[in-house]
């Protein structure tokens, strides 16, 4: 299909994911039950655009992608992953020390 790449993912240079992407944040823009919700994520967001590729990674490994599953499907469960896996693994890298300093 148009805009998957033969690994399974999306081509992030289609226009689509910058409409995605911008309608998603206008959806959570000025809600007042995300600000607690946002504030949460705003330490962990640039560990989690850093291990973003990892969880990509690991879901392709384990055969959840594009090709295999419907792509109306996938897309949305793929993101949902990813932010899940990512926000978990910087989590839980901010509770230890030595790895603070890194996320």
């Amino acid at each position: 299909t148009e805009g998957i790449s033969p690994d399974g993912m999306l081509n992030v240079r289609m226009p689509y994911t910058v409409l995605y992407s911008a309608g998603v944040f206008l959806f959570f823009k000025g809600r007042p039950w995300s600000d607690h919700r946002i504030n949460r994520l705003v330490p962990c967001a640039l560990g989690m655009y850093l291990v973003h590729p990892m969880a990509n990674f690991l879901l392709r490994k384990a055969g959840i992608h594009a090709l295999t599953i419907h792509p109306l499907l996938c897309v949305p469960l793929c993101a949902a992953l990813v932010f899940g896996i990512s926000y978990a693994v910087v989590s839980a890298m901010r509770k230890i020390p030595v790895a603070r300093r890194f996320v």
